[in-house]
């Protein structure tokens, strides 16, 4: 029985552990969904941020054209200005040739001159605006890269960010498919903790009492491919030894159901072994003569209350396939346990009682104790006798025929007087009835004579016949 609440214990953990790993399945299920939403909404950003780095790279495309126009103009500036110069040069060659001429022309010369000087100054800032603007070129050409490098780890880290989201929708299916796989398992171990119990409770209930009240143990059934090998003959008769305590008895098989490297036996034999549950004994297979002879002695004397104990044992031994000398065996009659040891055995200490005629026989029960005897009680006093009217005869009445005349009475008288003694007929024979009436002697008591009439009284015809 503990063993059998320990495998309904651990058959109950069992259940409670898998229904943990289920739930714990359905949350990891839930999590690989989320997270599946969240790679969707990653994608979906990736291609995002790739289109606006398209759209800034186009951009920046445009920015170096413009860059280069300012570029040209710029250049167109400075052909410009140099034209300026060499016209100014010439202008100031003319100029001095002109001051030879006139002092006007020369004061119109230093005005040309002055005009070039602004013109030359003009040109130069221009040319310095020209360098700043292709700097500023420059400066947004590289920014315009950096841009474009800037998009590009952009777009490969939404490709890495799609690759990785695709990996955990992967894991998230193989975490699925486990999850799947751990439920399966845990409604295998459920059914297998089921089977166990009613496993359990077959073996450990009332439907399993034959195996505790009788002589046969149950086996696995790697023994009986064993006995089917070794070509064993039957009857079935097994020897089990306890190596530590030096016991041992035999005992038959009654099925190979149990589970492999146990056996199940009697509570008495396990009591008779000395044993502890879950130790270890000796099995071997052997033949045992048939026996003729075998003495009981009841543990207890409410053994003698049975009507026929004989009989009981009879149909008890049904359930045993042989006997040992020593071993104290036990049978459950009307809801009651009772303990016989055999006290001997022919023509052997170990003997079959399958098909054989047995002889049983009872020793005095442990702890019976003879009745004594008790005082007789004392003799009642006799009544005394009753004395019965002599005159009485039975049937002597007389009968009356209808139409007929009237016989005249006759009297019988007895020749002696009756005396009836109450208490037992001691002479009494058997097929002989005798009814006896008590009834007042005449002249006794009242003083009357009684005399005894049949049919006393006056009768009536219903109809006369005539006088002819």
């Amino acid at each position: 029985m503990v063993t059998s609440v320990v495998v309904m214990v651990t058959s109950v953990v069992l259940m409670v552990t898998s229904v943990v790993v289920m739930v714990t399945s359905v949350v990891v299920m839930v999590t690989s969904v989320f997270v599946m939403v969240t790679s969707v909404v990653l994608m979906v950003t990736s291609v995002v941020v790739m289109v606006t780095s398209v759209v800034v790279m186009v951009t920046s495309v445009v920015v170096m054209v413009t860059s280069v126009v300012v570029m040209v103009t710029s250049v167109v500036v400075m052909v410009t200005s140099v034209v300026v110069m060499v016209t100014s040069v010439v202008v100031m060659v003319t100029s001095v040739v002109v001051m030879v001429t006139s002092v006007v022309v020369m004061v119109t010369r230093v005005v040309v001159m002055v005009t070039s000087v602004v013109v030359m100054v003009t040109s130069v800032v221009v040319m310095v605006t020209s360098v700043v603007v292709m700097v500023t070129s420059v400066v947004v050409m590289v920014t315009s890269v950096v841009v474009m490098v800037t998009s590009v780890v952009v777009m490969v880290t939404s490709v890495i960010v799609m690759v990785t989201s695709v990996v955990v929708m992967v894991t998230s299916v193989v975490v699925m498919v486990t999850s799947v796989g751990v439920m399966v398992t845990s409604v295998v171990v459920m059914v297998t903790s089921v089977v166990v119990m009613v496993t359990s409770l077959y073996f450990s209930g009332d439907s399993r009492q034959d195996v505790d009240t009788g002589g046969k143990i149950i086996m696995p059934p790697s023994a009986l491919d064993a006995v089917t090998r070794l070509n064993i003959p039957y009857p079935l008769l097994f020897s089990l030894r306890n190596p530590v305590a030096d016991r041992t008895t035999h005992c038959g098989v009654l099925e190979f159901v149990a589970e492999e490297g146990r056996i199940y036996i009697p509570y008495w034999m396990f009591r008779n072994l000395c044993l502890q549950e879950g130790q270890r004994v000796t099995v071997k297979s052997g033949n045992l003569p048939k026996g003729d002879f075998v003495k009981f002695q009841p543990q207890s004397p409410e053994f003698i209350d049975i009507h026929n104990p004989k009989a009981v044992l009879e149909r008890v031994l049904r359930k045993f396939a042989c006997l040992t000398k020593g071993d104290t065996i036990s049978l459950n009659y009307n809801n009651h346990e009772y303990e016989l040891c055999v006290l001997e055995c022919k023509p052997a200490d170990a003997i079959s009682i399958i098909e054989c005629d047995l002889n049983v026989d009872f020793a005095t029960p442990i702890g019976y104790e003879a009745p004594t005897k008790q005082a007789a009680p004392a003799e009642e006093e006799e009544p005394a006798p009753l004395i019965v009217d002599s005159a009485f005869t039975p049937f002597a009445g007389q009968g009356n025929v209808l139409g007929r005349r009237k016989k005249k009475p006759t009297t019988d008288t007895p020749s002696s007087a009756n005396v009836i003694v109450r208490g037992p007929d001691l002479d009494f024979k058997i097929g002989k009835i005798i009814f006896t009436r008590a009834i007042p002697v005449a002249g006794v008591g009242s003083g009357l004579d009684v005399e005894f009439e049949a049919f006393k009284g006056t009768g009536n015809t219903i109809k006369q016949k005539r006088k002819k």
